[in-house]
């Protein structure tokens, strides 16, 4: 398949629970973590050993969850299923999506990351923004081209994120370059790996 176009006119009350459920992923997989390492400073530091000590982060954590459930169920009102158009097309070297006068085109390599779910298809335009696209207006050949475009597009894409990367560490450099820094300065960004 060469290439194909998608409207969007709305969406259904399980496709908005799903987006608002990737919105909130890296919440429910940080969390969990941050409690642990809260829960053992607080247990060594206490030294008290006991559930109770323990326990208390993770009732916070499932009310953060049981909380954030029912917002997602309660935000979804019926404009969100009737907006539009949005107009998405995708073929081997891009994939676009045009709203009115408004055209945004991302090439496949510069994509970070495609999820696919029962009845969602998320493409990412940078690392936390991601656009929807209902399943039930793509069929399965045009599902697997997007899977195969981005697959194929994993080589190059590691080097844009290279050349991105070096990009932004000389802009960095040359808006800082008449500042003077004490001592050895971060060890990240453009600083990382240098000597004095």
């Amino acid at each position: 398949m060469e290439s194909f176009s998608v409207e969007v006119n709305g969406i259904t009350k399980d496709e908005y629970i799903t987006a608002s459920h990737e919105n909130f992923r890296r919440l429910y997989t940080t969390l969990p973590i941050c409690m642990l390492v809260i829960c053992g400073v607080i247990v060594v530091a206490s030294g008290n050993y006991s559930i109770k000590s323990i326990a208390w982060p993770f009732v916070i954590y499932f009310l953060v969850v049981i909380a954030a459930e029912i917002i997602i169920r309660r935000g979804y009102n019926d404009q969100l299923s009737s907006f539009g158009p949005l107009i998405y097309e995708f073929n081997d070297t891009q994939w676009q999506v045009s709203a009115g006068e408004e055209h945004h085109a991302f090439n496949w390599e510069a994509t970070p990351t495609l999820r696919i779910k029962k009845n969602a298809v998320f493409l990412y335009n940078d690392e936390v923004n991601s656009n929807l696209v209902p399943a039930r207006l793509l069929s399965d050949e045009e599902i697997k081209s997007i899977k195969s475009w981005f697959s194929e597009s994993r080589e190059k894409a590691k080097i844009y994120q290279k050349n991105l990367y070096h990009l932004e560490a000389e802009k960095f450099k040359s808006r800082h370059k008449n500042d003077t820094f004490m001592g050895r300065g971060p060890m990240w960004g453009p600083f990382r790996g240098r000597k004095k």
